[in-house]
C-alpha cells in the first residue's frame, strides 16, 4: 500500500542551520539570536542581535525599545546620537527596567 504524500512542510526558521564562528546549529529555545552572544578580546559577552533604532519614526522608537526588551526578550539596544533620538530610546529603556525586573548590567546599549 503506498503512502498518501503531503504537501512539502513549512520552514520555520528553526529549520535552517546558522553558523556562528563556522559551526553549525540550529535555532531552538535555548539557541535564540536575541540571546546569544558573542566573547570580546576583554572577555565581555555582548548579545549578537540588537534592536536598531537608526530612522525610527519619532513618537514610535520609545515603544518599540520598550516592546523589544520587554516582550521580545532582545538585550541589545542600537542607538547613537546622531539619530537624535537618544532621548526617547533612554526613556524606553527605562520603563522597560522598571517594568521587567532587569537591571540596567542586563542590557547592552551601544551608543555612538
Amino acid at each position: 500500500q503506498m503512502a498518501k504524500l503531503d504537501a512539502a512542510p513549512q520552514k520555520r526558521l528553526t529549520d535552517f542551520p546558522f553558523r556562528p564562528g563556522g559551526k553549525f546549529f540550529f535555532f531552538s529555545e535555548e539557541n535564540n539570536l536575541k540571546t546569544m552572544t558573542k566573547k570580546l578580546n576583554d572577555g565581555t559577552e555582548m548579545p549578537i542581535l540588537g534592536l536598531g533604532t537608526w530612522q525610527s519614526k519619532p513618537k514610535e522608537v520609545e515603544e518599540a525599545v520598550y516592546h523589544a526588551i520587554c516582550k521580545s526578550g532582545y538585550r541589545h539596544i542600537d542607538a547613537a546620537q546622531i539619530y537624535g533620538n537618544q532621548d526617547e530610546v533612554g526613556t524606553g529603556v527605562n520603563r522597560a527596567l522598571k517594568d521587567s525586573g532587569l537591571k540596567r548590567e542586563d542590557l547592552w546599549v551601544t551608543s555612538k
